[in-house]
C-alpha cells in the first residue's frame, strides 16, 4: 500500500476499468462501461493533479509490483460531492483488480484511506449504485450506514445512488 504516483495513471486506470466493466455489468449501461484499452491523455493528467493536490488522496494497492486495487479520496467543501459534509471526506472511487478480489485489498485500501486522511475530516461519505448489492454489503459491514439516496448521469441515463456516512 502506497500513495499513487503519476507513473502511475496506466495501471490504475487498467484496474479501474476492468474493475468497472466487472463490478458494473448488468448495472450500467454498456456505454458507461466502454473505456478504451489505451489511457487517455486526460486520464494521465487527472492522476498528475491528484497525486500533488493538497485535499485529495490516492492511494494503490500492489502486489509482486503491480497496481491491484486503488483508492481516490477528496476533503474539503469545494472539492466533494453536495451529499458530504463540510466536516467529512469524500471516497469518490475504490477499484480492485478482478482476478484480485476478495483477498481483503479493498479492506486494505479502505482503512488505509481512514489513516490518510486530515486529523479535522469527522467522517467518510460516498454513494454507489443503488443495485450493486456487493458494494453495498462490503461498506455496512464496515460500519458505513445509509443516510439517503442520490441521482448521478451515466452514458446519459439517471442512475439512484444510495448515500453512505461513517464517522472518524
Amino acid at each position: 500500500m502506497r500513495p499513487a504516483r503519476p507513473a502511475d495513471a496506466d495501471a490504475v486506470y487498467q484496474v479501474m476499468r476492468q474493475s468497472r466493466r466487472d463490478a458494473f455489468s448488468g448495472l450500467l449501461p454498456p456505454a458507461a462501461l466502454d473505456w478504451d484499452a489505451a489511457v487517455p491523455d486526460a486520464f494521465e493528467a487527472f492522476v498528475r493533479e491528484t497525486v500533488s493536490h493538497g485535499e485529495k488522496a490516492m492511494l494503490v494497492a500492489t502486489r509482486a509490483g503491480a497496481v491491484v486495487g486503488v483508492v481516490e479520496l477528496v476533503w474539503r467543501p469545494a472539492a466533494t460531492a453536495d451529499f458530504v459534509a463540510a466536516s467529512a471526506a469524500e471516497l469518490k472511487a475504490i477499484h480492485v483488480r478482478p482476478a484480485d478480489r476478495n483477498e481483503g485489498i479493498g479492506s486494505m485500501l479502505l482503512d488505509e484511506s481512514f489513516a490518510t486522511l486530515p486529523s479535522d475530516v469527522a467522517g467518510l461519505s460516498l454513494c454507489v449504485l443503488r443495485g450493486n448489492q456487493q458494494a453495498r454489503a462490503f461498506y455496512e459491514r464496515r460500519g458505513f450506514e445509509q443516510t439517503g439516496t442520490t441521482t448521478t448521469t451515466h452514458a446519459g441515463d439517471d442512475f439512484t445512488e444510495a448515500v453512505y456516512h461513517r464517522p472518524l
